[in-house]
């Protein structure tokens, strides 16, 4: 793809508190795009307030790029299944549904993220993967699917989306999202995800897991990782899967240190102290197991003792 076009990225939020792990995936993809590509974001979203969208323009002052608001009601998706097998899901998943709908007719690809992900790369390679008419290029739902040498059994992931819109264009998108909605009966546990694996069997293409390399994928630990490492030594998109994300102290993912590498470009970056803090206390729940609560109060201890020798050396 020319670089001098500009790349359509899409996010989808319906809750406040998230904006800002949005803003910080922006970041991300801006601090590692190659210097003559261009960026244009889209923000589907509800619920938000001016101030959360104002933290998205804010991001222009870091690097120039194009920005969408579009706003969405919530109200049209009243007729489908809004109870998630899983915690932190909610209505806003199925927004993803809307953007080849919304996607500008001239345009031929768009790429979709999830807000608990960071761009560690520059994302450029992507465009040119050849989806040769399949309708998207995902990667699979975890090890377990992605060991599976038959593609037609895989379950992808629906973190990243790779939208192939000229190919979506030629089906009946909503008629078959549709159908496939009222073949489960009352939706699926995993919200859009399994409507969009159900809608699109056999039509997507997998494309390599370094363009959404999941927590799962971190933690292989069997004899399959010898052919995962290409992959693993460079993920280029890292996706914090599960319920623990980078700003919670049970996060396990072993590079979530990168989501605060991008924080600190944003208007919602904090103090060397807090991550300091935070860091020592999420070591001393990861190291000693221990309940969050006592963790605290192990770090604390340890901040004193850092800060107690700290100053006795400058009074020497």
């Amino acid at each position: 793809m020319d670089k001098k076009l500009p790349y359509h990225i899409y996010f989808c939020c319906n809750n406040a508190s998230y904006a800002r792990h949005y803003v910080v995936l922006m970041a991300s993809i801006l601090a590692n795009l190659a210097k003559e590509a261009r960026a244009s974001f889209h923000l589907i979203y509800s619920g938000l307030l001016p101030s959360d969208l104002d933290a998205f323009t804010q991001m222009k002052r870091y690097r120039d790029c194009d920005v969408e608001f579009i706003r969405i009601h919530e109200s049209d998706f009243a007729a489908w299944n809004q109870t998630a097998g899983i915690k932190h899901l909610t209505v806003g998943a199925y927004y993803r549904i809307k953007i080849p709908e919304y996607a500008p007719k001239d345009i031929s690809r768009a790429v979709y993220f999830d807000g608990d992900i960071i761009v560690d790369g520059d994302l450029s390679p992507l465009w040119d993967i050849d989806l040769d008419g399949y309708c998207a290029g995902v990667v699979p739902n975890g090890p377990d699917d992605l060991l599976k040498t038959n593609e037609s059994d895989r379950y992808f992931n629906s973190g990243v989306i790779l939208f192939n819109l000229d190919a979506i264009r030629n089906t009946d998108f909503k008629r078959d999202i549709d159908e496939a909605y009222k073949k489960s009966g009352n939706g699926f546990g995993d919200l859009d995800q399994g409507l969009l694996n159900a809608t699109w069997k056999g039509r997507v293409r997998f494309i390599p897991f370094c363009w959404n390399t999941q927590t799962a994928f971190l933690k292989i630990k069997n004899k399959f990782k010898y052919k995962l490492w290409r992959h693993l030594r460079n993920p280029v998109v890292i996706h914090y899967t599960n319920a623990y994300k980078p700003w919670s102290l049970k996060c396990k993912n072993p590079l979530w240190r990168k989501y605060y590498k991008y924080l600190s470009l944003t208007p919602y970056r904090i103090s060397r102290f807090k991550y300091l803090l935070f860091s020592l206390r999420h070591a001393t729940l990861q190291v000693f197991n221990v309940e969050r609560n006592e963790s605290i109060k192990y770090a604390w201890r340890v901040q004193f003792l850092f800060w107690f020798q700290f100053n006795v050396r400058l009074n020497k």
